[in-house]
């Protein structure tokens, strides 16, 4: 059976992968408007039963500890078991989250850090769908074990131009983002870890939901669904 030809929004031919009959432009600014809770009942959610424990297993990955938590997903830090082994930073679905809008907002942040390809954005590496439909949406990211920005540059007492520095590339990472038609709203210390790599700080910027918006409709479609996202 085959999909609506245009976006029941703004009437954009759709190609590839189709949620809900929008185009990639409108499922970004329709979802990250919110989720609406409203409408969702019990036939669209998934039981809080569910709900994950360190050794649970995702797919290939096996929880081992909780680092973090929003309002729609957790955060592990997990074991990639298969066909490599390598710890890694598991995003997951809140069970009691799993409704079209949602999914529509989980589908969008994987798709816009797919589209990051820069040494100071947390780089997605895998994403998947956990459990029976509709399933809880996840995707995997390399594990920043890093600090806040300015807890790093408080602890190592950094001068003015050395903060700076540090500083630069974290706009840079910014800017690749915003070429991509992604604007991160959220940019805050929590959510720019510094990690020390062969001994040199290097700042990671980390997506979160509420930090995507799409600046454009036109720059959106410039850049459609990555293959993956429709796997």
């Amino acid at each position: 059976m085959h999909g609506p030809a245009s976006c029941s929004r703004c009437g954009a031919g759709l190609t590839g992968c189709v949620i809900e009959g929008f185009c990639s432009a409108c499922l970004l600014e329709r979802g990250m408007d919110g989720p609406d809770t409203r409408s969702v009942d019990a036939t669209e959610r998934v039981s809080s039963a569910a709900s994950e424990a360190s050794g649970t297993h995702i797919g290939r990955y096996k929880l081992i500890e909780r680092i973090g938590e929003g309002g729609m997903g957790t955060v592990w830090m997990a074991e990639q078991v298969e066909p490599v082994r390598r710890i890694v930073a598991l995003k997951l679905t809140k069970p009691d989250f799993v409704s079209g809008t949602v999914l529509a907002r989980f589908e969008l942040e994987r798709q816009a850090l797919a589209l990051m390809e820069h040494p100071n954005i947390a780089k997605i590496l895998d994403a998947g769908v956990a459990g029976d439909p509709p399933g809880r949406p996840y995707f995997v990211m390399e594990l920043v074990k890093g600090v806040p920005i300015t807890k790093f540059c408080d602890d190592q007492r950094l001068s003015i131009r050395e903060r700076l520095e540090l500083f630069m590339p974290v706009c840079q990472a910014i800017q690749h983002a915003h070429q991509k038609g992604v604007i991160h709203r959220d940019i805050k210390p929590c959510n720019v870890l510094v990690a020390l790599y062969d001994g040199r700080p290097v700042p990671k910027v980390i997506v979160s939901f509420r930090g995507l918006k799409s600046p454009t409709h036109s720059r959106v479609q410039n850049h459609p669904p990555p293959e993956a996202w429709c796997s």
